[in-house]
């Protein structure tokens, strides 16, 4: 049974029939550089089994607010983990990976995106999003590599990323970040300056400007 689909790096373009329902349950879908868009496909939401997704390039345009129906079930998913059931209502609440660069996603970043606990790489650089980043992506407690350079984030870095112990990319650049990036026991310090550049209201950390409004030398 088809497992997996590799249509990228290509330049097809896409045209799938908006009722079709695939017989297949993919766990990879990537489809880097080929036109989709500018909607999600519709039968994406009959993927229950995905773990990694790539929509990269795709010419999408839709809010990433809209994303959220593609993270629901009508009804919820009973899944038996050792002996205990447990209900997930998470549309793709297995996904691991999942790439949207590239697009032209606008609006905020959707709450059930923080919900998917399992994901260790999230990559939605060069949108358009615009909101802050929400506390609540502590949640991802698995993620491992984080770009989120080259959108329109603004306010804050949330001290909750503090409690992302597993994250070991990060890039955050080339947005209207604001104030100081949190700092406990260098954790999130230990990023070089590049994570963050492009923020200029940004201070502290590994950057030049300190929160005093004072630039300091770097030791190279």
């Amino acid at each position: 049974m088809q497992k997996s689909l590799h249509l990228g790096p290509n330049s097809f373009t896409l045209n799938v029939n908006s009722n079709w329902v695939p017989t297949f349950q993919l766990q990879d879908l990537y489809t880097g550089n080929c036109y989709l868009g500018p909607s999600i496909p519709a039968w994406l939401k009959s993927q229950k089994k995905l773990k990694d997704l790539d929509f990269s390039n795709a010419s999408i345009s839709v809010k990433s607010n809209d994303l959220s129906m593609f993270f629901y079930y009508k009804q919820g998913l009973v899944v038996n983990i050792k002996g205990l059931d447990r209900k997930y209502t998470t549309l793709l609440f297995l996904l691991t990976s999942i790439d949207l660069s590239g697009n032209n996603l606008h609006g905020y970043l959707p709450r059930e995106l923080m919900k998917l606990a399992g994901l260790i790489i999230l990559n939605l650089n060069r949108n358009h999003i615009s909101c802050q980043i929400p506390e609540s992506i502590s949640n991802l407690q698995q993620l491992s590599s984080l770009d989120l350079s080259s959108n329109n984030l603004f306010g804050p870095i949330p001290p909750s990323m503090l409690a992302l112990d597993s994250l070991g990319f990060l890039n955050l650049s080339n947005n209207n970040f604001s104030g100081a990036i949190p700092y406990i026991t260098g954790h999130m310090t230990t990023f070089q300056a590049s994570s963050y550049a492009g923020n200029p209201e940004l201070c502290g950390g590994p950057l030049a400007k300190n929160c005093s409004g004072e630039v300091r030398s770097r030791e190279n």
